[in-house]
């Protein structure tokens, strides 16, 4: 008898290494993918993501900071730039229209303007803070995809997960 509950004992501990193991791993390969994605993006990058929303333990809405990577050449006119955000079951597209969000819509403003600002376009030193509305809640530990993908260049694309504990209203899921 205390050889099966020693024998148990070793494969509940042999079973925790694993699953702690795992989800290590992934963490690390959606941080270096974040990274290598951020490092080959010519056009638009996501230099941050917040969730909003959490207080009930879930987020209803993202912000983004994104800006243009140095060197990039044209004005990305963020009017008309698309997102595609992909959940685990569901994925929408938003397109520009300024003020009122939905479930459709994004909107952003300038959080700093670059020396050669023109405005309604992301040029390199320019940062925007785009907002939009999540197709549903997302809960902890769920992965998000985003894509921004401007009418010229090349598009930016991040994975990033959600951490295990939604604990305050606004939360940084990314860096």
């Amino acid at each position: 008898m205390i050889m099966l509950m020693a024998a148990l004992m070793l494969a509940a501990i042999a079973s925790l290494t694993y699953i702690m193991q795992q989800n290590y791993m992934q963490v690390n390969v959606v941080k270096a993918y974040g990274e290598v994605n951020n490092d080959l993006t010519i056009g638009p990058n996501i230099v941050q993501v917040e969730g909003i929303g959490g207080l009930d333990g879930d987020l209803d809405n993202l912000t983004m900071l994104v800006r243009a990577q140095p060197g990039w050449p044209d004005p990305i006119d963020i009017r008309k730039m698309s997102i595609k955000i992909t959940l685990r079951n569901l994925s929408n597209s938003y397109i520009y229209y300024g003020g009122v969000l939905n479930g459709d819509t994004y909107d952003f403003v300038y959080i700093f303007n670059g020396t050669e600002h023109l405005h309604n376009f992301l040029v390199s030193g320019d940062l925007v803070q785009i907002s939009v509305t999540l197709p549903r809640k997302v809960v902890p530990g769920e992965p998000i995809g985003l894509s921004l993908r401007p009418d010229v260049g090349s598009y930016s694309v991040a994975v990033i997960k959600v951490p295990e504990a939604i604990s305050s209203d606004t939360m940084m899921i990314f860096p």
